[in-house]
């Protein structure tokens, strides 16, 4: 008997053992693979649209609530801001921090939403200024205790 020495070809690829089975195995993916992965599919979609639903429910909350100021005015004693309700909710404003000291509202300032009237006017807000200070920095915070926005003011 004549032992053949395994020498390969100089022109045939070099192919694993794992990589021919692969190859020559024709089977699809199991019943029981393919039930795991709709499983997993499935599990990991849930995931993500709870998440994204509680973001999103997050942010229209905050979106309920926005502000803007359409005017500033000032004196000697007072800076008075002219806000508009852009929102879809009314806003009650409950304080406001000046230059990093928190303060409350006189009164109750209730901002309502242009759904309800569209043609209210701006809605004056009061804030009573400091001595010696040329710059303000105003924050305005609903109710929800949702900062509102930050306003810069520059005395001349």
């Amino acid at each position: 008997m004549r032992i053949m020495s395994k020498k390969r070809k100089a022109d045939a690829p070099i192919i694993s053992t794992r990589a021919r089975t692969l190859a020559r195995n024709r089977k699809g993916v199991s019943s029981i693979d393919a039930m795991l992965m709709v499983g997993i599919t499935t599990l990991a979609m849930l995931i993500v649209i709870s998440s994204s639903s509680s973001f999103i429910t997050a942010r229209n909350e905050q979106m309920g609530e926005r502000l803007y100021v359409e005017r500033i005015a000032y004196n000697a004693t007072h800076i008075n801001l002219c806000v508009r309700n852009v929102g879809h909710d009314d806003i009650t404003l409950a304080y406001y921090i000046i230059n990093g000291t928190e303060r409350m509202f006189d009164s109750k300032i209730i901002v309502p939403t242009p759904e309800a009237n569209p043609l209210a006017k701006e809605t004056l807000v009061t804030i009573p200024r400091e001595d010696g200070k040329k710059v303000y920095l105003i924050s305005l915070f609903s109710s929800r205790d949702n900062e509102l926005g930050r306003i810069e003011v520059e005395l001349s």
